[in-house]
């Protein structure tokens, strides 16, 4: 916190990311609570998933019930905090949903074509969340941007990841959703892969939705 602390001094406000494990997951409360009570406003949170093994064997990897459980959590701490200034980014991506709009958040808007990853060596990835499996090539052999979304390698890993699971096809939120992040995901039963945390995103949408009416949030 030293370092926050500093930037607060200089009127410059960082936000946080917290990353949930399956060994975490059940203090979303605390943990909320906890971000506020040190005084950040602008707060997300990453479901761990490990992408070398199923998350029902990993021992940090979250499942698609319990990050529901922690959404659903966070929500209702959220509203009895009762701050209008504390923004939570997977809050605010479903209740976009519920106003028929999308997120700007990268998993909810299929641009993840449009994010890159640089290393030491100059060598250019996707988003760091895929690792090095995919090597575009280095800047010194790309030169310039035009070249790299041209290059072959770049195309044949755009086309593999815009793949749509016939469950995505057929879904009412398809545009606002685009089958989650594209490195979280498992191939379905016809090898298609389908986003991990897909339930879990429309449950939480039907609890969110339920819970304005049921409540009367105005949020």
């Amino acid at each position: 916190m030293r370092g926050v602390d500093i930037l607060r001094q200089y009127d410059i406000h960082p936000g946080v990311i917290c990353t949930v494990t399956k060994k975490t997951v059940k203090y979303a409360e605390e943990i909320l609570h906890g971000l506020v009570s040190a005084g950040f406003k602008n707060i997300a949170f990453n479901a761990f998933y490990n992408t070398a093994s199923e998350s029902g064997g990993d021992e940090y990897g979250l499942s698609d019930k319990d990050w529901y459980g922690f959404l659903r959590e966070i929500f209702e701490s959220w509203l009895e905090i009762n701050d209008e200034t504390i923004r939570v980014r997977e809050l605010d991506a479903i209740l976009a949903w519920t106003l028929g709009k999308s997120t700007n958040e990268c998993s909810f808007r299929g641009s993840c074509d449009k994010w890159f990853a640089i290393d030491h060596a100059g060598d250019v990835y996707p988003c760091e969340r895929f690792g090095k499996k995919v090597n575009f090539g280095s800047l010194d052999s790309l030169g310039v941007y035009g070249n790299l979304i041209m290059s072959q390698t770049f195309l044949e890993w755009k086309d593999s990841i815009q793949v749509l699971p016939s469950k995505c096809r057929a879904c009412t939120f398809l545009s606002l959703c685009n089958n989650g992040c594209s490195s979280h995901r498992q191939a379905d039963d016809q090898g298609v892969p389908l986003y991990t945390y897909c339930e879990s995103r429309l449950d939480f949408y039907g609890f969110v939705q339920n819970r304005i009416k049921k409540g009367g949030e105005t949020l």
